[in-house]
């Protein structure tokens, strides 16, 4: 019956018998069977059972209080692990059933008192909701009706406590604490008069050079996404903190996609480098309030506690009076506290629409006036049609929002229902757990391992000894007056071991592997890779930038960086692209905000690396998944015309997906098998 319905064997019947069938069968019939199909084949396409794999932590440390697995939102005692590990077996029954209502003995957050006060150690919270709720915790057990369900989708499992891999990205997340307030701009060499680099940029390189993992080259059995890109065998100024995919390395730190505006429909240059994206007839401004410069949180331990206990601390930012580009690492970290989620690639998606950035191959002929494709089709030169509801605007604008939701999904069922992961705040408490003598932590031999390390030092380099003083800096008495939620200041200059954060709240109220961020990063930017032209390139062409689909003899590089003004704290965007080794290209800077965005996670303290990479790469198959089914739809196009999507995965495959089916070099794989 296939066969039979097949449309291209439709196509190729002469008229009379297309009158015949159409009498016979009924053509509204014929369709009904044909979509009837299409629907199944598409349904089936992205229907397989996968077997979800933890790295172990929970069973292996369920006799320590679990204090290897994410525990925010029980209550906890004073050594910082969770005080009834009956709680948390209840909270891990309530995910697997989706039902969080049914079991009044659960206990979120701290314990009221008989008054029905809580009775916070650290913080004075006198709102009507001073407790926060675990976020989504089922949204993994639902089914989608477009798009691959969340559960057929997985991760490997994280990096296991102890291990040299999870203590080099503890390091990382200190480090990127610590260096929350130098400019991006400075992490290049030569950003000082003398030519090198700022003190703490320099003592990150050098520490994190000097670790085990790295010095060991970085083992990473089947997973090497995970490897930093490295230098000559090190981390350097243009490879620390940066993400593993292709382009991520290549020119400035921050993706344009983050900093440049678009001509509109007044043709004004300007808002190119004032950051106004048009989106429609109003402008979407790229600057972002910065948060308070210098002020951290969490630093001391009951406040560590409070938030461990779920105290609501939403809303205690401060901030600064100016709006600039993104700048800094807290810059960034605060546009991912707030942003819409899918909102840098909305933006993104926005400036390539704004530019007329060349459309995929494999789509172009049916969306570009101007096409080769197009002008051979038409007697007149010119196409026939143009891009909209198909392979326009509105179609990608949909998409790369769409599949956000579907992603999001798919990270919860990891999240809450495989891994359970326990977020940087709590291993930095750990680390101050033994720091100051916690027996009960300090005995736990993975915990102490990881604690001997980041204390010892790494080519002259002591890192905790450096967030102790970091943080003995923030518990001050011109510090904590920006802290009115603290109930009793600590004003002494107390030294501690704990991660400092950059919000109030701290991490959100779900664990920490896979990132939501990084998820739908990978699930978004696949998207867009899906429907432009990822080799065209950023130019300076005319005087200014341009995005083209090849270079022309007399184009220059661009790349715009964010400079800082240290008297008035304001930033404006400089072409640095005369420094520029390569053109940027759509494909990279794609993947860099992808990157940029997931790693402002880890610059806010709430994710380590591997929660970057492993939920981009989940993201990107969702993508897959979407786009696959998308491409069952397209059959009213003849076949020698039929759109198909082209792009190279973060890992760097090529793919291609035509007529429900995914193919690499030309021979076909199974969409499960990605």
């Amino acid at each position: 019956m296939n066969d039979f319905l097949d449309r291209e064997q439709l196509e190729k019947a002469p008229l009379a018998q297309k009158f015949f069938l159409g009498g016979f069968f009924s053509l509204k019939k014929l369709r009904e069977f044909r979509v009837g199909i299409l629907r199944s084949k598409a349904t089936r396409s992205t229907n397989c059972g996968k077997t979800h794999t933890s790295n172990g932590d929970e069973a292996k440390f369920q006799g320590q209080n679990f204090v290897g697995s994410f525990t925010k939102g029980l209550p906890h005692d004073e050594t910082g692990r969770v005080a009834d590990p009956e709680q948390f077996k209840r909270f891990r029954i309530a995910t697997h059933t989706g039902d969080f209502f049914s079991d009044a003995q659960l206990q979120l957050g701290k314990v009221p008192e008989a008054s029905g006060q809580i009775n916070w150690r650290g913080v004075d919270l006198t709102s009507d909701k001073p407790i926060r709720g675990w976020e989504s915790p089922t949204a993994g057990l639902t089914f989608e009706m477009h798009g691959p369900d969340s559960h057929s989708v997985t991760m490997p499992p994280a990096p296991p406590l102890g291990s040299d891999q999870l203590t080099f990205e503890m390091a990382e997340v200190y480090w990127l604490a610590l260096l929350r307030d130098i400019p991006f701009s400075k992490f290049q060499q030569g950003s000082l008069p003398d030519g090198s680099l700022p003190n703490n940029v320099q003592d990150a390189i050098a520490h994190l050079n000097g670790l085990p993992w790295l010095q060991n080259n970085m083992p990473t059995p089947g997973q090497e996404q995970r490897k930093r890109k490295l230098n000559n065998g090190q981390l350097d100024e243009q490879t620390i903190f940066r993400g593993a995919t292709p382009g991520d390395i290549v020119g400035p730190y921050l993706s344009q996609f983050l900093l440049i505006g678009t001509p509109g429909p007044e043709g004004r240059a300007e808002n190119i480098t004032e950051g106004l994206i048009s989106y429609g007839a109003i402008k979407i401004d790229q600057k972002v309030v910065p948060a308070k410069k210098n002020l951290d949180h969490m630093t001391t331990w009951n406040v560590f506690l409070d938030v461990q206990d779920a105290a609501r601390l939403n809303g205690f930012d401060q901030f600064e009076t100016v709006k600039r580009f993104i700048t800094t690492p807290r810059d960034l970290a605060t546009y991912v506290h707030f942003d819409a989620l899918y909102e840098a690639y909305l933006n993104a998606c926005l400036i390539l629409l704004g530019f007329n950035a060349p459309a995929a191959p494999g789509i172009r002929q049916l969306n570009d006036l101007f096409s080769d494709e197009a002008k051979s089709a038409s007697a007149s030169g010119l196409g026939k049609v143009d891009g909209f509801a198909l392979f326009g605007g509105p179609h990608i604008l949909n998409l790369v929002t769409e599949v956000s939701t579907r992603a999001l999904k798919a990270v919860r069922y990891q999240k809450f229902n495989v891994h359970v992961r326990l977020r940087p705040e709590a291993l930095g408490g750990w680390m101050e757990a033994i720091n100051q003598g916690v027996a009960a932590i300090s005995g736990i031999s993975a915990l102490q391992q990881m604690y001997d390390v980041l204390n010892a030092e790494q080519n002259g380099i002591n890192l905790l000894t450096q967030v102790k003083n970091h943080n003995g800096q923030q518990n001050v008495a011109d510090k904590n007056d920006l802290r009115p939620y603290l109930k009793a200041p600590d004003n002494a200059g107390t030294q501690t071991a704990l991660l400092p954060m950059a919000f109030p709240e701290g991490s959100p109220m779900h664990p920490s592997y896979g990132a939501g961020h990084a998820t739908v990063a990978g699930a978004c930017v696949t998207m867009l890779k899906a429907f432009f032209d990822t080799d065209a390139l950023l130019v300076k062409r005319d005087g200014r930038l341009q995005i083209v689909a090849q270079q022309e003899t007399g184009d220059e590089a661009i790349a715009y960086v964010p400079m800082l003004d240290d008297t008035t704290q304001e930033s404006s965007l400089s072409d640095n692209g005369s420094s520029l080794g390569d053109f940027l290209t759509v494909g990279g800077e794609l993947n860099k905000i992808a990157a940029n965005i997931s790693i402002g996670r880890d610059m806010a303290g709430v994710h380590y690396y591997t929660d970057y990479i492993d939920s981009l790469v989940m993201g990107e198959k969702i993508a897959l998944g979407v786009l696959l089914e998308q491409s069952f739809a397209y059959e009213v196009y003849p076949a020698n015309v039929r759109p198909s999507f082209s792009l190279t995965t973060f890992l760097g495959r090529t793919l291609q997906i035509k007529d429900g089916e995914i193919t690499e070099n030309g021979q076909p794989i199974n969409w499960c098998d990605l």
